[in-house]
């Protein structure tokens, strides 16, 4: 082993003790910072960890461990089922919203689950989350976005499925309208 795992693998087992403290706090303890910098580095042991942590009762932990596995690790499909599931199901809208953004990352379009949230989620920012999601899983250039995202915030537009379908045939994205028309 080298000097880098062993550091990483001495700051793991740091971490791992004092979060299974019960007042381990993933923010305003520094760990944050501890955590981030393992998933990074794309650390094994601790995605194995955060996977554990989509289960946590804590709802900072489950959104937390959502956000570092989502965007720092290449996820298998049992892992992504569990953030499908958490977008359906997690009481909390913050863990819901990183569950809308990590499966714009790494889902596929039609991805239903996103479908569903738009449609049916209680919190409009879930639903906002779901909408920009599809929109990243249909490639829709950044700019595009942006234009997107000012209408949303002035109320312009609000975010739907017939919404997207118009943005995405407005880019003339016509293999993303497809496989969204496939639902």
């Amino acid at each position: 082993m080298n000097t880098i795992d062993n550091d990483l693998q001495r700051l793991f087992t740091e971490l791992k003790l004092q979060s299974s403290h019960a007042d381990g706090r993933i923010y305003g303890t520094g760990m944050w910072e501890s955590w981030h910098q393992l998933a990074d580095a794309q650390y094994q042991p601790a995605k194995e960890f955060f996977i554990e942590k989509l289960e946590s009762p804590r709802f900072d932990w489950r959104r937390e461990s959502v956000s570092l596995l989502g965007f720092h690790y290449e996820l298998e499909n049992e892992v992504l089922e569990k953030i499908h599931y958490l977008l359906i199901h997690d009481p909390d809208e913050v863990v819901r919203m990183a569950c809308a953004a990590v499966l714009g990352k790494q889902g596929h379009l039609p991805e239903k689950t996103l479908i569903h949230a738009l449609a049916l989620d209680p919190d409009k920012d879930v639903r906002k989350s779901a909408f920009f999601a599809l929109l990243d899983l249909a490639r829709l250039p950044y700019k595009t976005r942006l234009k997107e995202l000012k209408k949303v915030e002035s109320g312009e537009i609000t975010p739907s499925l017939d919404q997207v379908r118009r943005i995405l045939s407005d880019e003339n994205l016509l293999d993303s309208l497809n496989l969204l028309n496939e639902k």
